[in-house]
């Protein structure tokens, strides 16, 4: 990328001339060979490279950059980039010490890298061969040689001290992992005859966790629980069971769970969910009180913030927002018929002169045609100047044909304004020439 203006010499960051990383500092200088500018990274506070990418590669090459495609002889020194390989480097035609496979081989200091291909290398470095010798005590084989694995680990030939059984084991820091095998480890480990116990226990009585079934390194006591005398093997800890209860116990104890209360409750009265059999809410308050509408006594729950949730019973709630008890209701209103004269040709007329466009939002219409709203909400008026096209949706969505229900004398007031604003003056000459309109566009269509 270059920057118009720059000259040989300036240093720029590499967010400015696009480059990354973005807070690397960049130089625009000349190839020594051709002479072209580009920008150079700055590595020491000296330029990268003094020669641009085209010019290193023909130093590299020091020759044609036509490849090489014949056929190499043992002993053939060929350059990186006539044999597609790294171009630094130099390479000889020379057999596989094991399986005689000619290939091309990196030099170093003058002489090959390896003396053997790849997949002999892999299987040198494997020892396929498993050692069937029998083996001295302390002797140390890898994996691979015992069929054990991981195969690149050493194992020493060792005898237990125990029971005196002969076993690899593995090496660990130049040492056997475990001196003893498995099963004296385990029997170390348990300090005790492998034997479970399998008599009554007697109250107070100790064992083993192994002994028992459970954790081996740790000792259980036979205890009873105190509220239903329940036994069972507890936790031992210095000679005293670290739980008094069993789990049944310990989690009625937890959650306080008593007998419901059954007295009969007063007016005002408090108490707590489960006092009451509110099995989902135990730890909420409940308070005795009456239905604001029908005076029905129940229990109600007090809020964290002191309130109560419902002041209505559930028979009550779901009436308030219906018919009568609905703000917005107007004498039932929206359930008498529209006229015959409030018929599509009308609506029609309605749309085109407003422009297809919902008058409060400004949306144009789409695949639903706009809904055609009575301004004053009598059903019977049905003057242009009562009509005005506002967006409807499908159920459930909220559009401006929707808000006209809430507040209507709000409504009212807005739109008989804006068609006060729209249309001065109507008079009869006007909507004549707006219906003859109407009915010529009905006869088009």
């Amino acid at each position: 990328m270059e920057i118009k203006g720059s000259f040989v010499g300036e240093i720029r960051k590499g967010r400015e001339i696009g480059k990354t990383p973005a807070d690397q500092k960049f130089i625009w200088q000349a190839c020594q060979n051709c002479g072209v500018p580009r920008w150079v990274r700055i590595q020491n506070g000296n330029p990268a490279s003094l020669k641009c990418k085209e010019c290193a590669d023909l130093a590299l090459r020091k020759s044609s950059p036509i490849p090489y495609t014949g056929n190499p002889v043992l002993g053939e020194i060929r350059r990186g980039w006539e044999i597609g390989k790294s171009p630094k480097f130099g390479y000889i035609w020379a057999a596989c010490s094991k399986c005689g496979v000619p290939r091309w081989v990196m030099l170093k200091k003058g002489e090959p890298e390896s003396l053997i291909c790849d997949s002999c290398s892999r299987l040198a470095r494997r020892k396929v061969n498993l050692n069937t010798g029998a083996p001295q005590i302390g002797e140390t084989r890898m994996g691979r040689e015992i069929g054990r694995k991981p195969d690149s680990t050493g194992f020493i030939y060792r005898v237990c001290p125990d029971c005196g059984k002969l076993d690899w084991v593995q090496v660990n820091k130049g040492k056997p992992a475990n001196l003893r095998c498995e099963e004296c480890a385990n029997l170390a480990k348990r300090k005790t005859s492998p034997i479970p116990y399998n008599g009554n226990p007697q109250l107070g009585e100790i064992r083993q966790g192994w002994e028992i079934g459970k954790s081996p390194e740790l000792k259980y006591i036979w205890h009873a629980c105190q509220d239903c005398n329940f036994e069972r093997w507890v936790l031992c800890r210095d000679g005293k069971p670290t739980d008094l209860r069993c789990k049944k116990c310990a989690y009625s104890a937890r959650r306080k769970v008593r007998t419901i209360n059954t007295t009969p409750p007063v007016i005002g009265e408090i108490r707590m969910g489960w006092e009451i059999g509110k099995k989902s809410c135990i730890w909420n308050s409940f308070i005795w009180t009456t239905c604001l509408k029908c005076g029905v006594a129940r229990w109600v729950q007090i809020t964290k913030s002191g309130k109560l949730k419902n002041l209505l019973c559930p028979e009550c709630a779901p009436l308030t927002n219906k018919g009568e008890n609905n703000c917005n209701w107007a004498g039932g209103a929206s359930f008498e018929p529209y006229t015959a004269e409030f018929n599509n040709r009308l609506k029609e007329q309605i749309r085109k002169r407003d422009n297809y466009t919902c008058q409060l939002c400004g949306k144009p219409q789409g695949k639903k045609k706009l809904a055609v709203h009575h301004i004053n909400y009598i059903k019977e008026d049905c003057r242009p100047k009562n009509l005005i096209s506002l967006c409807s949706g499908v159920k459930g969505e909220y559009h401006c044909h929707t808000l006209t229900n809430h507040d209507r004398p709000s409504w009212m007031a807005f739109f008989t304004d804006l068609m006060e604003r729209r249309f001065p003056v109507v008079t009869e000459s006007c909507v004549n020439s707006l219906n003859k309109e109407g009915e010529n566009n009905v006869a088009l269509d």
